[in-house]
C-alpha cells in the first residue's frame, strides 16, 4: 500500500508542558480518519528512483513483526506516544498478549539533562485520552518523563520505564556523516546505509 498525504498536520505553536503535549497528542489520534493512522509530511520520490514510499503504519507493523520473529519472548514493550506504535506492537506479540504474558508502556519524555543520577521522583498523576489513561509524572533534576502502563502493570515500575535506549541511538545515528548526507540520495541507497549503520551500531554494542 502507498503512503499518500492527506494534507491532516498537527497543530503548531501548542507543544506547552509534558502535560499538555500528552493531551494535544490524544485529541491528534482521535481526528485522525483512521485510529492508527498518520500523517509525516508530503513525499515523493525523486526522477526516476527506485523504491517505493510506504504508510508509517505499514512499516511500523513490519518492522515489530521483524523484532517478534527474532525476540518472540519479550515480556516489556516500551514506546513512545503514539497510538499506531501501540497497534503495532500488540499486533506482532497478540498470543502473549491475550496470556497477558507481556506489558507495554507508553512514554513521553523531555530530557535536559542526559547526564543526571539523581533519582526520579513521582510528582503526580493524571488521566488523558477517550479512555482516561492513567500516566504518571516523574522529575529527576531538570527532566521529566510522563509514563503509562497499558497492560495494568504495577505503577511503581514506572519509575524505571524510559526511552534510553532510542535516544542513545538516534544520538549516534545523527552523527554519522552517511546518515546526514542521506536525503541527496536514492531510496534504495539510503535503505542500504540504514542497514549498514545498524549493523554498526549493533557490532559496537556487542563487544561492550
Amino acid at each position: 500500500m502507498h503512503y499518500h498525504w492527506k494534507g491532516i498536520a498537527p497543530p503548531e505553536g501548542e507543544n506547552g508542558d509534558i502535560i499538555h503535549r500528552i493531551a494535544i497528542k490524544e485529541r491528534q489520534f482521535l481526528q485522525r480518519s483512521q485510529f492508527d493512522e498518520i500523517q509525516y509530511g508530503p513525499a515523493a520520490l525523486k526522477r526516476n528512483a527506485q523504491g517505493t514510499i510506504l504508510r508509517p503504519v505499514i512499516t511500523a507493523h513490519g518492522h515489530f513483526r521483524v523484532l517478534k520473529n527474532r525476540f518472540p519472548d519479550v515480556a516489556t514493550h516500551i514506546i513512545a506516544h503514539e497510538c499506531f506504535l501501540r497497534g503495532a506492537v500488540i499486533t506482532a506479540w497478540a498470543e502473549r498478549f491475550r496470556q497477558r504474558l507481556s506489558s507495554l508502556w507508553f512514554v513521553e519524555e523531555e530530557i535536559n539533562d542526559d547526564d543526571c543520577r539523581a533519582e526520579w521522583q513521582l510528582l503526580g498523576k493524571t488521566w488523558q485520552g477517550w479512555w482516561q489513561n492513567q500516566w504518571q509524572l516523574w522529575g529527576q533534576g531538570h527532566n521529566r518523563k510522563m509514563v503509562c502502563s497499558l497492560t495494568g502493570s504495577h505503577l511503581e515500575q514506572g519509575i524505571a520505564v524510559n526511552l534510553a535506549a532510542s535516544r542513545r541511538f538516534v544520538t549516534w545515528l545523527w552523527q554519522q556523516p552517511e546518515f546526514q548526507q542521506s536525503a541527496h540520495y536514492s531510496a534504495k541507497r539510503v535503505t542500504q546505509i540504514l542497514y549498514l549503520l545498524t549493523e554498526k551500531y549493533n557490532s559496537q554494542w556487542n563487544h561492550i
